[in-house]
């Protein structure tokens, strides 16, 4: 379910070696289990990551994965709209399905046997405050559930962030009535950010796999041609040259780019294969870009 990895980034790459850009690339990735997306790798020396993740096992791992690397970090920790100590259900059968919230039996026959363990949740904001975490460029969430309360407890660190990538689905409960994606849609709105792409799974019940086994047919295993969409991954962006022409369609004033910030801009274009957008980028802020100081 992975989003498009435009790994031929030409763009991405003369920008790393040319010295175009400033600053270091700074990705926030919350749900960290598994590592950041090779994606950011292209850049090289200039990607920054903070990496977050409940589950403690996962850190250490991408510690001593990354020892000597200055610019990954890795803190068990989760994100969340409060500081507090919090019950989290860790999945010893299936790790990357831990959540905040008890699972317990489904209708999608997902096996699952939880432990609870105490985790310290931090806001966002607060690790930006304290200087634990720089301002991000990028930010992706995957917390099984668990991401409006991330979002929640980011409105100042949501200012400087160009994108983001989160988990979601079209699925209602008390805790998101009005659905878990029209509920991160609402929120990241405010903010300006509009879908730029998405990726998403089917997942059959697990009803219908039964009789199919009962018929002495196969079980649907592709999580393309049975189910309605179940998962997805889905890349909000700021959409800058709308933001330039027609202000008047977001709530609130549109934060202005730095020349680096555009630069990083179409480097998230273009590494999730948007390069027609990034062009345009280009092309629309071709005066910004080629007045700006020279390359250190």
């Amino acid at each position: 379910m992975d989003l498009h990895f435009n790994i031929n980034a030409a763009f991405t790459k003369w920008v790393v070696t040319s010295g175009a850009l400033h600053e270091p690339f700074v990705v926030v990735d919350i749900g960290v289990q598994g590592g950041e997306n090779p994606r950011w790798h292209l850049l090289g020396d200039h990607l920054t990551v903070h990496g977050f993740d409940a589950i403690k096992e996962v850190v250490e791992t991408l510690e001593r994965q990354n020892r000597g690397n200055p610019n990954r970090h890795y803190h068990w920790l989760a994100a969340g709209s409060s500081d507090e100590e919090r019950e989290f259900y860790f999945n010893a059968v299936a790790p990357c399905s831990s959540s905040f919230y008890p699972q317990g039996t489904d209708r999608f026959a997902t096996e699952r046997r939880e432990q609870p363990r105490k985790v310290q949740v931090r806001r966002l904001d607060t690790l930006l405050k304290q200087g634990i975490i720089a301002k991000p460029d990028f930010l992706k969430t995957d917390v099984e559930g668990f991401e409006k309360e991330v979002f929640l407890g980011a409105p100042e660190l949501l200012r400087s962030v160009l994108s983001i990538e989160t988990e979601t689905n079209f699925e209602v409960s008390p805790t998101y009535p009005k659905s878990h994606f029209g509920t991160l849609q609402e929120i990241l709105l405010e903010r300006h950010f509009l879908v730029f792409d998405l990726n998403f799974n089917r997942i059959p019940r697990a009803s219908f796999q039964q009789a199919l086994v009962r018929k002495g047919l196969p079980a649907v295993t592709d999580q393309r041609s049975a189910g309605k969409p179940a998962t997805l991954n889905v890349l909000f962006c700021r959409d800058l040259i709308d933001e330039t022409d027609h202000p008047e369609n977001y709530v609130g004033p549109c934060e202005p780019l730095s020349v680096d910030q555009l630069i990083k801009m179409m480097i998230v274009y273009e590494l999730h294969g948007l390069n027609d957008i990034a062009l345009d980028v280009a092309d629309r802020f071709s005066c910004l870009l080629y007045t700006s100081p020279s390359p250190r």
